[in-house]
């Protein structure tokens, strides 16, 4: 199912009564989306949010925040690959950058 929220952006996907709920897509009127698993209308289990930017996170969702495992990407390739936890990287994280000798170019 699809709905179009007007100026407040549009999802498609699975609902809970008037919740989205289960598997969907969210695009913000801004252009960022959310491509992932719902729970009460919240983000929560795996997904992958994407800025407007080209800057993105794939990983766990808990209350719509990032929590547990996860990868954030900046636009320009460089990538944190460690734990979140309520919006917030903790722990021990993997940085990698990207250049012209691992882009393939």
């Amino acid at each position: 199912m699809a709905i179009a929220y007007g100026s407040a952006g549009h999802y498609e996907g699975d609902f809970r009564g008037r919740m989205f709920h289960g598997f969907g897509r969210y695009t913000d009127p801004d252009g960022s989306t959310y491509c992932g698993h719902w729970r009460s209308g919240r983000r929560r289990g795996y997904g992958v949010y994407t800025f407007a930017s080209g800057a993105n996170y794939a990983g766990e969702w808990r209350n719509n925040k990032r929590n547990g495992p996860g990868r954030w990407e900046t636009e320009d390739g460089t990538a944190y690959i460690g734990v979140w936890l309520n919006d917030r990287f903790v722990g021990e994280e993997t940085y990698s950058a990207l250049t012209s000798d691992n882009r393939g170019a």
